[in-house]
């Protein structure tokens, strides 16, 4: 029986860690108070066991390789190049810097916090 334990810790670890990964996975789109010229729509999906995004914007495209990572209870996403936060079916990232740090991710966007939630069926 002790032989088993490790490797039933492993089996419930990955079936924790892949119902996390699948409970993430959905379309988050762009709230009204963003303020944003065009529908900007994030798709977050699994694709041969790696998670992957496509960032929609009017007629643009984007897509790669999506991270989400916990850190003392708080989960950071990367999203390409973008960072932000994900809780409770809502991914929040800073659309711009400031004078010090200047940057802008959605040019379409008017806000500096964008938030963008999940549509549930």
């Amino acid at each position: 029986m002790n032989k088993l334990l490790p490797f039933l810790f492993l089996l419930i670890s990955f079936f924790v860690f892949s119902q996390k990964k699948n409970n993430i996975g959905g379309t988050y789109y762009s709230v009204k108070a963003n303020d944003c010229s065009k529908k900007t729509v994030i798709k977050i999906s699994v694709l041969k066991n790696k998670m992957v995004y496509e960032i929609r914007r009017g007629n643009r495209k984007s897509s790669g390789k999506f991270i989400i990572v916990n850190d003392k209870g708080v989960n950071y996403v990367n999203i390409g190049k973008l960072q932000g936060t994900y809780k409770n079916d809502t991914i929040i990232i800073q659309n711009y810097g400031n004078s010090l740090n200047d940057y802008m991710n959605f040019e379409e966007c008017k806000s500096k916090y964008l938030i963008f939630v999940k549509k549930t069926k």
